[in-house]
C-alpha cells in the first residue's frame, strides 16, 4: 500500500465517525419521539403538552442533559418551541423529570453527563442496527407505515 492510499483511506474512516454518529443520533432520536407517541403516532411536548405527530418538523427529542446521549430516561418529545427556542425549557422539563423518574434518578443522570463515551464507529454500526429494528417493531406495533 502507498503513502497517498493510506492517506486517502485513512481520511475516509476519519470522515465516517462523524456521519456515523450522526446517523445513529437521528435513529436514536426517531425512536425516542415514536416510542413516546399513543398507537396514532402523536406525542404529548412533555414541557407544554402540545400534541404532534412523531415525524415532522415540530416534534423532537429533546435532552433534558444535552450532552448525554443514547440514554432514555434523558430524552423525551418536545415540540420544536420547547426545545429550540426555549432551550429545552429546563425549568419545566426538570420538573416533568423529577415526577417521572425521581430526585435520585436526576441527580444520577447528572453525573453520567460528565463522563462522557466516544462511541467507536462499529459500535455506532450496532447502534443503528438496533434503532431500525426497534423503529420497525414501534411502527408495527401502532399500525404505522
Amino acid at each position: 500500500m502507498t503513502l497517498k492510499t493510506y492517506k486517502k483511506l485513512r481520511t475516509k474512516s476519519l470522515n465516517d465517525h462523524p456521519k456515523m454518529l450522526a446517523k445513529a443520533r437521528n435513529l436514536y432520536n426517531e425512536w425516542v419521539r415514536l416510542y413516546h407517541s399513543n398507537s396514532d403516532g402523536y406525542c404529548k411536548c412533555v414541557t407544554c403538552g402540545k400534541i404532534m405527530y412523531y415525524k415532522g418538523g415540530d416534534c423532537q427529542a429533546g435532552h433534558f442533559w444535552h450532552t448525554l446521549d443514547f440514554v432514555s430516561d434523558n430524552q423525551h418529545a418536545q415540540c420544536k418551541r420547547c426545545n429550540t427556542h426555549l432551550h429545552g425549557n429546563l425549568i419545566e422539563y426538570a420538573i416533568f423529570m423529577i415526577k417521572k423518574y425521581g430526585e435520585q434518578r436526576v441527580q444520577e443522570l447528572k453525573l453520567m453527563k460528565n463522563l462522557g463515551h466516544k462511541y467507536s464507529c462499529e459500535e455506532l454500526r450496532i447502534m443503528c442496527k438496533a434503532y431500525r429494528q426497534a423503529i420497525s417493531k414501534q411502527k408495527k406495533k401502532r399500525g404505522i407505515t
